[in-house]
């Protein structure tokens, strides 16, 4: 029997602020990925033609 390790995934939710508050959140994102976590973030995933609240769900 194999030791399968599987990686939590997070999808960040946050109301959009300044440019300063999305950089942080972008930070944020960034050092969960760093730690080995997968991170579902709108401002990587989520395409201008695509529904913003079927993406969420």
């Amino acid at each position: 029997m194999k030791n399968i390790i599987e990686f939590p995934k997070v999808f960040i939710s946050y109301a959009c602020g300044t440019k300063d508050y999305q950089a942080k959140v972008l930070s944020f994102a960034t050092n969960l990925i760093n730690d080995g976590i997968d991170v579902v973030l709108d401002q990587w995933s989520l395409k201008e033609e695509n529904d913003t609240y079927a993406f969420m769900k």
